[in-house]
């Protein structure tokens, strides 16, 4: 849809309206900002104030001076004030302290050759700073001497022949000599002498309030006079004095400024000239100095009027002056006087407004305001032929042009949200807005023509936000939407063609919010978009290829701004730092940076690169100059400029960014715009002079006196410290270890932008590494060792340059008495006094003892010998006794074993002959069993207790052992109608010895068995108790035990009574014990009496595989898979085994162990073989046995 029509405006006359450049800021100085036209000349200078409010004494300054240190000194009506960049240290007159100013009131400052700082007074004569003590020596004469000190004003001080030589007001010129405090008077025809310049030979140029100047020879005495006007000559009024090589510049009080060519003595006045802007702006001349950065610029100093800037070559005047409409300007009219510091800053000293400071080739940046609407964001910017071109949100568009704006299309309903402006040719501009689509605007005729989305026309706008636009070099006009993608205008139809996304297709747009178009130099078309990251789009092809690879802009990330340096890289902005693309074809590489690299933010509202490849960025802190190394990612600069430069913006605006064809650069922002031109931004490259400015301990600055020891200490009188000499002269420092906290506080002694400075700092002997305190100018250390350390410190100026040169101070600690060299030597020395008197005591101690020991030794020896044979005769007796005790211990062992073996055998023939099945043999068969599994116990008790036994640990179903127990104790659970429960899960398999355990479980049960009563139940269970060990247990119902028996039932002892009338031998639970520990568990018994008892103890956990079954070498498995080869190898050793009996198992044992095979299936059987022998399975033994004899392949 288009829409066209006239401009609407509110007169017939374009609105125009002045800029105001600059704002007026207070943060440690206050800030402002003039920018001054002269025809086609301008420069724009910002002038930096401090005063009273920043700790100035007093805001009428008379004098400024820089001292070799590089501290700036300040002489004002009250008070002289040294200047460290961050704060005032002021000195005064105090009647009561003679080592003070004589006068507060200072007319004049002067540094001569040796350091020395001499201060002229109005009326007190001269004082002598002492830096070393920052005190005072005042120099004063009797009146009688040729009426010296009858008005003693000093108004200047200069230095010639190793003395110093005094203008003053109404005493002539003085001459004094500070080796020898002698005073001489010279007279002049004017005895009112305002200044004094030594002009390099030997000779002193004087400045007379009166008469004129003279060249004065000190040698003779003689004055030349030097005429620069014949009709005021004897009432000319010179009140400053510039001497160059050539040329005398003379101020006056009435008469301008005069410059005299000391050659041909010619001379040219430069006075104020009633309305010429090209004049001076005052003749009343306070003060001149050259231009630092200009060899044809001076800057001059005129009382009422301010400040002016003439410029010899070019016969031009600029004036700086105090407005009174309250626009920023010069900050007084009364300026006193000009100085020009190391780093070449001017000082201006004025009248009621204190000190201002500013630079001549400052950095240039210009913050203009467009005075409509404070919060109108400034959204697109463009320069042509008719002017700087504003598109703003509110306000509509504006023109910029020779310092005024004009609101050329004011906003209303339907055309208002601009958020982009460019040019299709010098007379047509096209604007996009945020919701009323694209407006075409004609210059010249101030008509325009609206395009808007129409649903009904597929040819139209895609949507009517409109965010970027682009003419690329063929002459395309394309046009970026929030929402729906990129469009391309026809102008010969008028229709547009959309490009967008498809989810589909990867060669079309990645996301159809279009924030920035831009052409490269190979006429790619780059599209960055709101969530999508970067396109690079080929006309030709019409495809879109999308950059991505490592680093590349996510999803959270909007593309704000794209370039092209001049390598053929391109660069750019988003919401989460900076990106440098290397693309080659469809393959790219992005190298982001971000504020961990060094950016003052992350947040790039746009970016420009000038014509060396630096890079400047409008970010949320100001503006950055970014430098990089094409050969190395990580060797990068980064600078920012802010209000403190003059970028006073409060915030930029997105995309908002312009480069004009003079390299001029335009950044965007709330309320305004800022302009500059990068190859005009001052570079201060002179490294800053360091100086230590402040000493502090436990946080009280420490004063400056004389102390008791001399010696550069620090000593505590009256609750406060006091040191010899000031800290910023002290190469070296002693302090004790009591006083714990010290601060030392250090400053960069460039004054451009104190604020930017920054600084490390090492203490060695203490810190391993360069500390960095940033902005920081001081450093604290609490309870130091004693020792010496030496405190180095390096600091830059406000652009980064650091110093050359180590700020070093030495330190000691002294440590308390008692750690002192002197204190342990003297304690060392009286200890080792003491040891060698003790020794030597000692010596003839034992001397005298050890004839008496002798005699003692003697009788002792005869008594020992008696004593000794009758020891050796008890010790025989008691040796063949102890033979005996082991012979018959050895013998009731072996009648034990042979005991228990003989009880073994029979009853283990019992047992088989029982085992008839009839009710009768069921009693003999079970007390069998019981007879072996005592005697058993007794047999392997004794080998447990004496380590006879190793462990054959074999993985076993637990299920299998309790089923055996319980089959074991099964007749006499029957007699008692007592219900065994296996609850014992069939899946669990444990690690263990097979016989042992079985026999625990036997014994455990038997017990139970035997203390439950008629009726009652016994338990089997496992717990498992984590994912390597179960808890295996066996409870009853019967009647407990209390907690005295279950400890006397576990001590061992040899007659345990569980119950009321059942006395136990003991035996096998003390088998039971043993077996459990030879598996690393231990027995623990639960009991309640009147509840039953468990027997609980824990076994190596191994699940068994729903899938698997039993263990192997457990069950009598028949199915062994033995083969021809296998029986051949068994079928001697299984005949041999029909003639033993189950319980041989000594026997069996050892003819099993003679098998020499590696055969797995033998393996298997002779592990069943030992399983039956360890469980007395006789049955599954004969079957073993059977096994192989009846083998049939």
């Amino acid at each position: 849809m288009k829409v066209q029509g006239d401009l609407f405006v509110c007169s017939s006359k374009p609105l125009r309206y002045k800029v105001l450049a600059g704002e007026y800021v207070i943060i440690t100085c206050a800030f402002l900002i003039l920018s001054l036209f002269v025809g086609a000349q301008k420069l724009s200078v910002k002038f930096y104030e401090l005063n009273n409010r920043n700790g100035l004494s007093q805001n009428s300054v008379y004098g400024v001076l820089q001292d070799s240190k590089g501290f700036i000194w300040v002489a004002t009506e009250f008070g002289l004030n040294k200047y460290d960049g961050y704060q005032f240290t002021t000195y005064l007159s105090d009647p009561d302290a003679p080592r003070s100013l004589s006068n507060s009131f200072l007319n004049t400052l002067f540094e001569d050759s040796k350091g020395n700082l001499w201060i002229g007074t109005n009326g007190s004569g001269i004082s002598k700073f002492n830096k070393t003590t920052e005190t005072f020596v005042n120099y004063s004469a009797p009146a009688a001497v040729d009426s010296f000190f009858k008005n003693n004003s000093v108004w200047s001080i200069a230095e010639e022949n190793e003395s110093l030589w005094l203008g003053t007001f109404g005493g002539g010129l003085k001459q004094f000599i500070p080796e020898t405090g002698e005073w001489n008077t010279h007279k002049l025809p004017s005895n009112d002498i305002r200044c004094l310049v030594p002009d390099g030979s030997g000779k002193i140029w004087v400045g007379t309030f009166g008469t004129g100047i003279y060249r004065f020879d000190p040698n003779n005495g003689d004055a030349e006079h030097f005429r620069l006007t014949n009709s005021l000559e004897k009432s000319l009024k010179v009140l400053c004095l510039l001497d160059e090589d050539s040329i005398l510049w003379v101020g006056t009080q009435d008469n301008g400024l005069f410059m005299l060519n000391k050659n041909n003595r010619s001379v040219i006045n430069y006075r104020n000239k009633t309305g010429d802007r090209n004049s001076l702006s005052g003749n009343f001349i306070r003060s001149i100095v050259a231009d630092p950065h200009d060899a044809n610029s001076y800057w001059v100093g005129i009382w009422g009027e301010g400040l002016c800037r003439l410029n010899r070559a070019t016969q031009s005047i600029l004036r700086f002056s105090k407005k009174p409409t309250g626009e920023p300007s010069f900050p007084d009219k009364e300026v006193l006087n000009l100085y020009v510091d190391n780093s070449g800053l001017i000082w201006c000293g004025t009248y009621k407004s204190g000190l201002v400071r500013f630079r001549s080739n400052g950095e240039k940046f210009e913050t203009m305001y467009c005075n409509l609407q404070a919060e109108d964001p400034i959204n697109g910017l463009l320069y042509n032929a008719s002017g700087l071109w504003l598109a703003n949100s509110f306000n509509g568009l504006q023109r910029y042009n020779e310092n005024e704006f004009e609101l050329v299309m004011p906003a209303k309903q339907s055309l208002d949200g601009l958020y982009f402006v460019m040019a299709e040719n010098d007379s047509i501009l096209w604007m996009g807005t945020l919701g009323n689509g694209l407006i075409r605007f004609e210059i010249n005729s101030k008509r325009y023509q609206s395009f808007q989305s129409d649903e009904s026309d597929p040819n139209s706008l895609s949507l009517n936000s409109v965010y970027s636009g682009l003419k690329d070099s063929e002459g395309r006009l394309w046009f970026g939407t929030y929402g729906e993608g990129l469009n391309q205008y026809d102008s010969y139809t008028g229709n547009f063609i959309h490009y967008k996304n498809d989810p589909e297709d990867t060669n079309s747009l990645s996301d159809n919010s279009v924030m920035v178009l831009f052409e490269d130099s190979k006429k790619n078309i780059w599209v960055g978009t709101g969530t999508g990251g970067l396109n690079r789009f080929d006309p030709i092809a019409e495809k879109f290829y999308r950059l991505q690879s490592k680093n590349a802009p996510g999803p959270t990330t909007s593309i704000t701004s794209i370039q092209e340096d001049s390598q053929g890289q391109i660069w750019v902005g988003s919401t989460s730092g900076l990106f440098r693309i290397e693309y080659n074809g469809n393959n790219s590489r992005y190298i982001k940076y971000t504020s961990k690299d060094g950016l003052p933010s992350d947040r790039i509202y746009g970016l420009l690169i000038d014509s060396k490849d630096t890079k400047w960025l409008s970010t949320t802190k100001g503006i950055c100059k970014f430098s990089n190394s094409y050969t190395s990612e990580d060797s990068i600069e980064v600078e920012l400029f802010d209000k403190f430069n003059g970028v006073s913006l409060k915030e930029f605006s997105t995309g908002s960014y312009y480069k004009d064809k003079d390299g001029v650069f335009y950044f965007g922002g709330v309320g305004g715009f800022v302009k500059f031109h990068p190859d005009s931004i001052y570079f201060n490259d002179k490294p800053p002079r360091l100086a230590f400015t402040n000493l502090k301990i436990m946080n009280k600055s420490v004063l400056i006196d004389s102390i008791s020891d001399g010696s550069n200490g620090v000593e505590l009188r009256g609750g406060k410290y006091y040191m010899p000499s000031s800290i910023s002269l002290m190469d070296h420092l002693k302090l004790s270890y009591n006083e714990r906290v010290i601060t030392i506080e250090f400053a960069a002694l460039d004054f451009n932008h104190s604020e930017k400075n920054q600084y490390y700092h090492k203490l060695e002997g203490f810190d391993q590494e360069w500390v960095s305190d940033k902005n920081k100018r001081r450093v604290t250390y609490t309870n130091l060792p004693a020792g010496s350390y030496s405190l180095m410190v390096k600091g830059s100026n406000d652009r980064g340059v650091w110093s050359s040169d180590n700020l070093v101070l030495g330190l000691t600690i002294t440590p308390p008495f008692w750690k002192t060299w002197w204190f342990i030597l003297g304690v060392s020395s009286f200890l080792l006094g003491l040891i060698v008197v003790y020794i030597k005591s000692r010596f003839n101690r034992i001397k005298r003892e050890k004839v008496v020991l002798e005699q003692k030794v003697d009788e002792r020896t005869a008594e020992i010998n008696a004593q000794r044979l009758e020891i050796e005769q008890k010790a025989t007796e008691l040796f063949n006794a102890n033979e005996k005790l082991v012979a018959m211990g050895e013998f009731k062992e072996t009648l034990t074993s042979m005991l228990v073996h003989d009880l073994k055998n029979p009853l283990s023939g019992i047992i088989s002959v029982a085992n008839s099945g009839k009710e009768k043999d069921k009693v003999v068969e079970h007390s069998a069993k019981l007879m072996l599994n005592l005697v058993m116990n007794i047999l392997d008790v004794q080998k447990l207790q004496d380590d006879k036994i190793a462990l054959e640990k074999k993985e076993v179903a637990l299920t299998f052992l309790v089923e055996n127990a319980i089959a074991y104790v099964g007749f006499a659970a029957k007699q008692k109608n007592i219900n065994i429960l296996n609850q014992v899960d069939s899946k669990i398999r444990v690690l263990c010895d097979v016989s042992l355990i079985e026999r625990v479980l036997i014994n455990l049960l038997s017990n139970a068995v035997q203390y439950s009563p008629s009726n009652g139940e016994i338990r089997i269970f496992a717990n498992s108790l984590d994912s390597e060990f179960i808890e295996v247990g066996v409870s009853d119902n019967g009647k407990g035990m209390s907690e005295n028996k279950i400890e006397e039932l576990l001590s061992n002892s040899n007659k345990i009574r569980r119950g009321e009338d059942k006395y136990s031998t003991g035996i096998g639970l003390q088998y039971v014990q043993l077996a459990i520990q030879a598996h690393g568990s231990t027995l623990e018994i639960q009991s309640v009496e009147g509840e039953g008892a468990s027997f609980l103890f824990k076994l190596p956990l191994k699940i068994i595989d729903s899938h698997s079954g039993n263990p192997k070498n457990i069950s009598l498995d028949k199915s062994t898979g033995l083969t021809r080869e296998s029986v051949r190898v068994l079928k001697p050793v299984a005949e041999k085994l029909q003639g033993f009996q189950v319980y041989e198992g000594s026997k069996i044992l050892k003819l099993l162990e003679s098998i020499e095979t590696e055969d797995s299936s033998c393996q298997e059987w002779i592990d069943q073989v030992k399983n039956a022998l360890f469980t007395s399975n006789e049955a599954g033994f004969i079957e073993l046995i059977q096994l192989v004899l009846n083998y049939e392949s």
